[in-house]
Formats: C-alpha cells, structure tokens, sequence
C-alpha cells in the first residue's frame, strides 16, 4: 500500500508491503525491512533489520493529522492513502478550474480598484481596498491568476457577501 506523508511541509512518498511477520518499507528508494508490533494502543515497536529499534506513539488527531512521539520528540504528520492522494488531486483541480473570487466580509464602500480585467495577479497582492468601519483595507488575490470579472465601482457601496471580483487561471 502506498502512502503519501507530509512532514513540516515536505511530502514523502511511502510504500509498505507486508511479508509474513514483517513488513518492507520503501522510502526514497531504499528498502527498509522491519516487525512491527503494537505492545498498547497506538504504541508501536518497531524492530528493523539491521538490529536498530524504535518505539513510536501514534496519536490520532484528526483525519489524516497525526502525532507521532519518537524518543519524547513530537513529530506532527499527515498521512494521506491512495484514496485520500486522490482526492486531493481531484480538489486541486477543482480549484484551478473554477478559479477564486474575492467577496466582501463586512459591508463597506470600494474607494479604489487596484487593478483591471484581464491583468495577471500574484497570490496576496493588493486588487482593491475597501473602506468599512471608518479603516481601509486592501482586499488580496487569494492565488495567482488573471482577473476574469470586476463587479464593482470606485465609490460604490457594497453588501456582506457581496461578489467583488473573479479570477482564475
């Protein structure tokens, strides 16, 4: 079975195969042979190959959010199977295709329009700002992409919810 792990941000992709009483890892190319047993609830002894031994707790958080407790050091992981990789993929995706928009959170009044349709942002640049509750605040392009549509006006009142601006790729 294969897995996809993420640790601090950095993906590792792992496959475990079991033979008899032991199971072969494969990560980044390497084979690692290993008994894994489970001595308590979510404590794991795990005895490679080559002698070395490791005990792991495994606390479930959420999901696919783990901890993993590997001598008293905490190890926060999420561990994605084929299915969960594939869902993913599919939300990413997803996402691309219908692109983002940028809505009002609160009711306020568009003082001015940063950029216009059809120019390329990046992710967390300034496209408007918007004046609520006597401040001024620079709404953000929340992914990189095209301005598809701007649906407001410079000193035009909008509504919470209110559809500001599309753009996608």
């Amino acid at each position: 079975m294969k897995f996809l792990i993420k640790i601090n941000n950095k993906e590792y992709q792992i496959e475990a195969k079991r033979d008899g009483e032991r199971i072969n890892f494969i990560f980044n190319d390497e084979v690692y042979k290993a008994e894994v047993k489970e001595s308590a609830p979510g404590l794991f002894s795990i005895l490679f190959e080559d002698g070395t031994q490791r005990e792991i707790l495994a606390n479930k958080i959420s999901n696919n959010n783990y901890n993993f407790y590997i001598n008293a050091k905490e190890y926060p992981i999420v561990i994605l199977d084929n299915l969960s990789i594939e869902k993913e993929k599919f939300k990413k995706i997803e996402k691309k295709a219908e692109g983002w928009k940028i809505k009002a959170q609160i009711p306020g009044k568009i003082v001015r329009i940063l950029k216009k349709e059809g120019e390329e942002v990046e992710k967390d640049e300034g496209v408007l700002i918007m004046e609520a509750m006597k401040m001024q605040n620079e709404l953000k392009a929340p992914d990189k992409g095209k301005i598809k549509k701007i649906y407001v006006k410079e000193m035009e009142a909008v509504e919470t919810g209110a559809i500001l601006v599309e753009g996608g790729h």
